[in-house]
């Protein structure tokens, strides 16, 4: 299953690279959404950069494992991660408009890896409008915030 959605944004892409890529405040907001993190290795910010997640879904802990498998900046980052049977690919690619728009492209694509994955998936496909919906208004809620930032 694949959420994509797509925001121009008045800020010039090295700028929006910058804040796309500042994973210290990802897990900062994390940590204060009562998500535990873990960062793989502390000095690392680029490619090969990887996370810990715990948090509490539907009444059971759930761990992500992710890491940062494609970097080209100011381009695009792609990171992929595993929870709970299911492998996700996240992609955020950047294009430079003009000199003050980029247009920023996000992209999760979910695919189950085990049965009881598969059998979420195809359930969670009834509701993929509603879904959908909701992946667009929290992209275009970040998106707006780098805007004032």
């Amino acid at each position: 299953m694949k959420f994509s959605t797509r925001e121009d944004i008045s800020a010039p892409i090295d700028s929006v690279w910058e804040t796309v890529t500042d994973f210290r405040s990802f897990e900062r907001r994390a940590l204060r959404n009562g998500i535990e993190v873990t960062r793989k290795a502390d000095d690392q910010a680029g490619l090969g950069a990887g996370w810990t997640l715990r948090f509490s879904f539907r009444g059971s802990q759930r761990t992500l494992e992710t890491e940062v498998t494609g970097c080209e900046p100011p381009n695009n980052m792609e990171f992929s991660g595993h929870v709970g049977g299911l492998d996700t690919v996240f992609t955020v690619e950047l294009v430079a408009l003009s000199q003050s728009v980029t247009r920023v492209m996000i992209s999760l694509e979910v695919k189950p890896a085990t049965l009881p994955a598969r059998i979420m998936i195809q359930t969670a496909k009834l509701a993929k409008g509603k879904l959908d919906k909701r992946f667009r208004t929290q992209v275009g809620k970040y998106i707006k915030q780098i805007a004032s930032a």
